[in-house]
């Protein structure tokens, strides 16, 4: 590792997937890439999945303020002492605030990807300290105005989920892994409770109850908790029925083969939606990202409160399983790959 060229963080499992492509993109092009990630979530299983093995460095805060804080300060000082002994030319994050302020003290240039303008404090901590931002051209770059000069923002006719479902190759292997069988059985992931932006309305660790309970019984259900308490509190109120994997698995595969997949965030039901699947989301506010993949004709839909969620899924259910072919939607958008390789290269030659 003595001469890493750009480095990448990866702090979810959406940006697992992306990171890890654009570090071949890198690569390909002949960067030396370091890839870091944090202990949360499926995120170091899905890089180890892909066959690209993280820098593993600290983990996620939890819930409170302090906690949050903490992790953040402990995480920071640990990839400092990590990356001050490489030689790094940039720095790419998903709007990272520990990664952006340990590039940034080191004058190492840094290209932020965000699509979230909503995510008001990490924003705050991470855009000002860009050079240039990547979002889709269908968050309007004046969302981004307060964090960033809107001129050093870069913006491509897409979404970042199409890095790997235009690359995908669906197989049925999951099916057979978790003994599930093909349109018979529904993706579920609750929502990003603990999240700074979050405003739900749950009392409970989850608000995915409603759709576990309008699934019916000749319907297999699998869900991928975002935390512990979501895993105990699925796990003590519904036993069996429902499948928690542990590790990470194909989840564009297990999309594709899927009846329907629901999520209180947006990623895994954009994901679907682009691959033809029906998909519900039921994050508590409306997403220009969300909003645009139904607008273009894919098959996604957002209900406004986790209490329609069960008449939501009920309906879907109804009408069948049944793929919709979206390949005329998908050839008018944009691989959002190279324009994140292109911005990353320039920024790593430009004179510091």
């Amino acid at each position: 590792m003595a001469c890493v060229v750009v480095w990448l963080e990866a702090l979810t499992g959406k940006q697992a997937r992306l990171m890890h492509l654009v570090a071949e993109e890198l690569e390909r092009r002949g960067y030396e890439t370091l890839v870091t990630a944090r202990e949360y979530d499926y995120t170091v299983t899905v890089l180890r999945m892909l066959g690209r093995e993280p820098v593993v460095v600290g983990r996620y805060g939890g819930k409170t303020l302090r906690g949050k804080l903490l992790a953040s300060v402990e995480r920071q000082l640990k990839l400092a002492r990590l990356v001050s002994k490489l030689s790094v030319e940039a720095h790419v994050c998903f709007t990272s605030p520990d990664s952006s302020r340990v590039a940034f003290g080191l004058g190492i240039p840094i290209l932020a990807l965000s699509d979230s303008p909503h995510s008001h404090f990490v924003n705050r901590l991470s855009l000002p300290l860009a050079e240039r931002l990547v979002a889709p051209r269908c968050v309007p770059a004046d969302r981004f105005a307060k964090f960033i000069e809107v001129s050093r923002i870069v913006q491509f006719n897409g979404f970042f989920e199409l890095a790997w479902v235009l690359r995908a190759r669906p197989t049925r292997a999951v099916l057979r892994e978790l003994g599930l069988r093909e349109g018979r059985y529904v993706v579920l992931r609750p929502e990003e409770r603990y999240a700074a932006y979050y405003e739900g309305e749950s009392e409970e660790p989850t608000a995915i109850g409603a759709a576990i309970e309008a699934v019916p019984d000749d319907y297999d259900i699998v869900l991928f908790p975002r935390y512990p308490e979501q895993r105990a509190y699925v796990e003590g109120r519904y036993g069996d029925r429902v499948i928690m994997p542990r590790e990470s698995v194909d989840t564009v595969s297990l999309a594709y083969y899927s009846a329907l997949v629901v999520t209180g965030g947006s990623t895994l039901a954009q994901e679907a939606a682009l691959l033809g699947v029906r998909a519900i989301t039921y994050f508590p506010r409306e997403l220009e990202t969300a909003s645009e993949i139904s607008r273009l004709g894919f098959p996604l839909t957002r209900v406004a409160s986790p209490r329609e969620l069960g008449d939501a899924v009920s309906a879907a259910l109804s009408e069948g399983a049944r793929r919709v072919d979206v390949s005329h939607l998908l050839s008018k958008l944009e691989d959002p790959v190279p324009v994140i390789a292109d911005s990353a290269e320039e920024i790593a030659k430009r004179p510091r």
